[in-house]
């Protein structure tokens, strides 16, 4: 059984925003639209049998069958949301895929994981979560000192400097951002730094950054 913690004290516009809207149409736009991207995120953050994973901006769990596959039976992963309604779809996603029993999911906001989050995960992946979450810089700050040394952290999301009118238009939808450089800390701090644009032959599609946490202090 999925074990849910948190609750109302993670209120905020934009979780009250996805309860009530946004939870209501996200899947059926996004989950196809995001599956390979989604896919190529668990390839790039080389999840191994065992390992604890730490998902922010967890929503509806669409990227957790590929997760769940890749850490395994004796692994573990850690949703965090501020959205009930979303962890709601992914709760069901996960008993329907059946690996509920591997899924901790933690109602709350980003902005105060250290008094939601003690354990140190062995990777930590974010997607379309920075464009969207308030002080993304402090959600990475605090999420990479609960990284474990050596472990990896993946950033998927958008950097649109000039979106299209349609852009726009999706940007609000999802009341996001359209150019937060969620990949800078990582260019920063980690090691073995990659960075790709996904798909790579569309300007305005999604970028993949990731790199490891050095194991020196």
């Amino acid at each position: 059984m999925v074990a849910m913690e948190g609750g109302k004290n993670a209120m905020t516009f934009k979780s009250l925003f996805y309860d009530f809207v946004v939870s209501r149409y996200y899947d059926d736009e996004v989950a196809e639209a995001t599956a390979d991207s989604r896919s190529r995120c668990v390839e790039l953050l080389s999840i191994e049998s065992g390992d604890i994973v730490l998902d922010l901006g967890f929503g509806s769990g669409l990227n957790q069958p590929f997760v769940a596959e890749a850490v395994g039976a004796e692994g573990r992963i850690i949703g965090l949301d501020a959205s009930s309604a979303m962890l709601g779809l992914a709760e069901e996603r996960a008993r329907e895929k059946g690996y509920a029993d591997r899924l901790r999911l933690i109602e709350g906001d980003a902005r105060k994981m250290s008094e939601l989050i003690s354990e140190s995960p062995d990777k930590v992946m974010t997607t379309l979560f920075f464009s969207v979450v308030s002080d993304w810089q402090s959600v990475f700050s605090a999420s990479y000192r609960l990284l474990n040394a050596g472990g990896r952290y993946l950033v998927m999301d958008t950097f649109w400097q000039k979106p299209s009118l349609a852009e726009r238009f999706l940007i609000m939808r999802y009341t996001a951002k359209a150019a937060v450089p969620g990949f800078k800390p990582l260019e920063a701090n980690c090691e073995d730094y990659y960075f790709e644009n996904f798909p790579p032959d569309i300007e305005h599609g999604f970028y993949i950054a990731v790199g490891r946490k050095p194991f020196r202090s």
